[in-house]
């Protein structure tokens, strides 16, 4: 936690990262990375009750119901990336609502034994004792067969 704000907010300091390795003999294209950020507060009626749930996954760009669970969650904001090369390439499934960057961190040409990595540092307002996710997508070689792959984290922020 970087300061409080006042009694229910404070202002975090939060570092994600997250990496792509080649572990194959042939090079691929990442097509595209989508990262998309959400913050999530606790939904319990009772604070008196005792009970188990999972924390659930915030609905998300290709997972248009999520998980449910017993945090209620609130897109923040999203970063987009495109390999040049993929540009006018791709369905628009993939690509509408998105304002990618070309050539960014995540895409590219990815060589046997690379990886491609992407750590950053973001400033969070949030409620203290919140959480905040992300969830992570890639597509390889122009997004054949229709494949999204997406990595899920979430990060309880401090009370």
């Amino acid at each position: 936690m970087v300061r409080h704000i006042d009694a229910n907010k404070a202002l975090y300091e939060v570092t994600y990262s997250v990496e792509v390795e080649n572990n194959s003999d042939e090079k691929f294209e990442s097509s595209l990375f989508v990262l998309d950020y959400f913050l999530g507060t606790m939904e319990v009626d009772d604070d008196r009750a005792t009970f188990v749930k999972p924390l659930g996954i915030p609905p998300g760009r290709w997972n248009m119901k999520g998980q449910p669970g017993f945090v209620r969650w609130k897109a923040a904001g999203h970063y987009s990336s495109i390999t040049s090369d993929a540009v006018g390439n791709m369905s628009p499934v993939f690509t509408e609502n998105l304002t990618p960057t070309e050539n960014a961190p995540m895409t590219g040409v990815v060589k046997p034994k690379d990886t491609l990595q992407n750590k950053q540092v973001y400033s969070v307002k949030a409620p203290t004792g919140g959480y905040i996710a992300f969830i992570s997508s890639f597509c390889f070689d122009r997004c054949k067969n229709d494949q999204i792959f997406q990595k899920y984290a979430a990060i309880k922020l401090p009370g």
